[in-house]
């Protein structure tokens, strides 16, 4: 079987076991509903990273780069951060190089800089395990 067909199966498993209603519903802060949470003060950013040792701050935005063992691999880690992000209603800025590198950003935008949500999400991104 090619390896296409093999990460396509892969991932379907992934998120049907992960997600067997979908991940369309907002399940996090459904739009509309619940006002979003303000940005976070300079103590309280730096008291979070304390708990996110691998993520770096740079300006008004935490980073952590992950390096895959192939292409595919980085594809397939994208694809799973996308599954959280819907599901959370966070959206990362992805930014995948050189072939097997991933560089992920986390703000909340409409808030000019760091929430709650920016450390919810990077912790959900490491526990997805993805080896360094």
């Amino acid at each position: 079987m090619p390896k296409i067909q093999v990460l396509k199966r892969l991932t379907a498993i992934f998120l049907l076991s992960k997600y067997p209603y979908g991940t369309s519903n907002k399940q996090h802060y459904p739009q509309n509903s619940m006002p979003r949470p303000q940005k976070l003060s300079s103590e309280a950013v730096h008291n979070a990273l304390q708990q996110q040792p691998a993520w770096t701050l740079n300006g008004n935005t935490i980073e952590r780069q992950f390096k895959a063992a192939n292409f595919a691999s980085a594809v397939g880690f994208i694809n799973a951060i996308a599954v959280l992000a819907d599901t959370n209603d966070h959206h990362p800025d992805i930014l995948l190089f050189g072939w097997n590198k991933i560089k992920i950003t986390l703000s909340t935008h409409d808030q000019g800089g760091l929430t709650e949500l920016d450390f919810l999400l990077a912790a959900k991104i490491d526990a997805l395990g993805f080896p360094q």
